[in-house]
């Protein structure tokens, strides 16, 4: 008897003690199973704390450790709504989900060095491999040397020492995903055709990346490791090289970093979380960040208070992260967030400040449905192509309420609709390249539908599409531009439009400000072939011209109103031209200028200009056609 009750009070044995006892629900048909069958239902870090553990992270690693080697319970975390303090980084492994259940990871101990991560998943990272030559454009099946390391649903990423063609830009380091590999033959199969453009040449490589699949992360709360921006960089959960992770309904606050970070991941989720800036130190960074070659990735429902940056892109290559390589992020999506009091919104800044000049960080980014309030910096800053920006609120943002760059020169396109910008003290929307290193350009833009209310400065413009006017050089960066729909209520010059290549059509807008010298309410400088179309112009300004144009040459305008309320002393319209770039063959008609001093004027290199059709009767004088050459009015009444 006695040994009877030693074996069932063994701890150590596993055939004894829970073993040896039985147990069965008390319902029909349930089956029998012993005590150890059952504790295994659900196990916590206390099955595996000891008293010599320094603090919670040891018994928490041992458990993920443990589940990571067994098929035991779905390889479920389970922490259970307890407070748990952890002084050391924890790793999380393939394919296990950590449910938090409301716990708290409690990282604020951990010791204070640079590239802190309080919890992180890296994937293994093989070697540099040449790729052969002959691998052409949207091949599926390339040729490496036998014998490597990689299976189905691996991640690697391309490289060429080449250009990209300028369709896809200079695309560096894509993530692709390995479908088949014959260690024999060599051959590898993608999962999807090496990208339309790439210039594979004898220097082009790949680097593999082992993936790791469905992590996930939820329900649990972060208090993120308590480091100075001085020190070096912090990330509350890192996760290098992942398929499908997700991170949901948890809650993240306190790191310099980033709070969450995806290095490398493919149709990585963040969903319904809050990230919390805890004071000025700890609000410095990001809450999530997509880095280097990650793509497909969508954020949504989450919500963000008092943090510098919400969302970023970036690429983290020479940052000391396991495998960190340069890469393009790529098709991710940033939807129905609510971000209040950010010191500034990023998508795509570089880790060195001049990665601007050699590649775009972001591509095919999406931002929609977000509510963006009292940004103390710019609300959005995008650097990349192929952008849509639609159906986003912005309010009381400091500076600019939306910027989007692109530095692949004339590359890609910028879809911005059904916004509301309210109360920004920059401006609205700018699209521009970078004005320093004269790169980049879209090829396409289309602002539309959207309401610019309180908007700029008596030195900007609410809505500005190209680089400054004091900037404009021959090497123009928007080639077609479409604006319709808009409704401006600017400080100073509602509507800017300057250097684009094949015209501008611009149809449909109610445009109010005060304007500026040498802009007027609406400006447009340097846009050949341009269409403009019903619009409805008001200066309230003392001194304000209604609208500016600046080689325009074979340009039409009509169906224009143009009026000053309160009694302007400038030009309803003045048409200038520059030296090297003429404006003639531009057409005025069928539009009515009213309350302005003078209603127009032609500058004298203005030549075959028709004015037709024009109502200027609210005017104290009429339009002035200048001395250039065949410029003829007809059908004007007033002065």
């Amino acid at each position: 008897m006695s040994t009877t009750f030693s074996d069932l009070a063994n701890s150590v044995d596993p055939e004894k003690g829970t073993a040896l006892i039985g147990t069965r629900q008390p319902l029909s048909g349930a089956a029998g199973r012993t005590q150890q069958d059952k504790n295994l239902d659900t196990l916590s870090p206390a099955d595996f704390k000891f008293a010599s553990d320094a603090s919670d992270t040891q018994s928490i690693q041992r458990l993920i450790d443990r589940l990571s080697e067994s098929d035991v319970h779905g390889k479920v975390v389970r922490l259970g709504g307890k407070h748990y303090v952890c002084n050391t980084p924890i790793r999380l492994k393939d394919g296990l989900t950590l449910d938090g259940e409301g716990a708290t990871l409690d990282f604020r101990g951990v010791p204070h060095q640079a590239r802190t991560r309080s919890m992180y998943a890296a994937a293994t990272t093989g070697d540099e491999t040449p790729l052969n030559a002959d691998a052409e454009p949207g091949a599926v099946v390339l040729r490496l040397p036998a014998g490597l390391a990689l299976s189905p649903n691996d991640l690697i990423k391309v490289y060429s020492d080449s250009r990209f063609d300028d369709r896809t830009g200079t695309r560096v380091g894509e993530l692709q995903i390995v479908r088949s590999y014959d260690s024999a033959s060599g051959f590898l199969s993608l999962s999807v055709p090496l990208a339309y453009g790439y210039a594979v040449s004898e220097g082009a490589k790949i680097i593999q990346i082992h993936s790791l699949k469905n992590i996930r992360v939820l329900n649990t709360n972060f208090l993120g490791p308590q480091i100075s921006n001085e020190i070096g960089q912090a990330w509350c959960l890192s996760i290098y090289g992942a398929v499908s992770p997700l991170i949901s309904g948890c809650t993240f606050s306190g790191t310099s970093y980033a709070e969450v970070l995806l290095i490398d991941c493919l149709r990585g989720r963040i969903l319904g979380n809050d990230f919390h800036g805890t004071d000025q130190n700890n609000a410095l960074g990001y809450g999530i960040s997509f880095a280097n070659a990650s793509r497909d990735c969508l954020a949504q429902g989450n919500t963000f208070f008092d943090k510098r940056h919400f969302y970023s892109t970036n690429n983290l290559a020479g940052y000391g992260i396991e495998g960190a390589a340069a890469g393009v992020v790529f098709n991710c999506s940033f939807l129905n967030g609510k971000m209040h009091r950010a010191t500034w919104f990023d998508i795509a800044e570089t880790s060195s400040g001049d990665a601007m000049d050699t590649h775009a960080a972001s591509d095919w980014i999406t931002f929609e449905g977000n509510t963006v309030f009292g940004s103390v910096g710019t609300g959005l800053n995008i650097e990349g192509a192929n952008s849509i920006v639609r159906n986003n609120h912005f309010d009381e943002c400091e500076r600019n309420a939306c910027v989007v760059k692109n530095h692949t020169h004339h590359s890609g396109s910028l879809l911005f609709e059904g916004n509301i910008i309210r109360n920004c003290k920059g401006r609205g929307l700018l699209v521009t390249k970078d004005a320093d290193s004269g790169k980049g350009g879209f090829s396409f833009v289309t602002v539309r539908n959207s309401i610019f209310s309180n908007v700029g400065t008596e030195s900007t413009s609410a809505v500005q599409i190209g680089i400054a006017r004091s900037r404009v050089g021959s090497d123009n960066q928007v080639p077609r531009v479409l604006v319709t729909g808009l409704q401006v209520d600017a400080i100073g010059t509602a509507l800017e439009i300057t250097g684009t290549e094949n015209g501008a059509m611009i149809a449909d807008c109610d445009l109010r400000g005060a304007g500026r010298a040498n802009a007027g309410v609406m400006l447009i400088s340097r846009v050949p072939g341009a269409l403009v179309n019903n619009l409805r112009i008001e200066a309230t300004g003392a001194n304000t011209t209604g609208m500016y144009c600046a080689s325009t040459a074979n340009s039409i305008l009509g169906n224009l109103r143009v009026y000053s309320p309160g009694g302007s002393q400038g030009y309803g319209i003045i048409i200038q031209a520059f030296a090297e770039m003429p404006t003639d063959n531009l057409m005025i008609h069928d539009s009515r200028i009213d309350g302005f001093e003078k209603a127009g004027s032609l500058a004298p290199a203005v030549s075959y200009a028709s004015i037709r059709n024009l109502n200027l009767r609210g005017c104290t004088s009429g339009f002035e056609l200048g001395a250039g050459n065949n410029n003829t009015a007809a059908d004007i009444i007033g002065p």
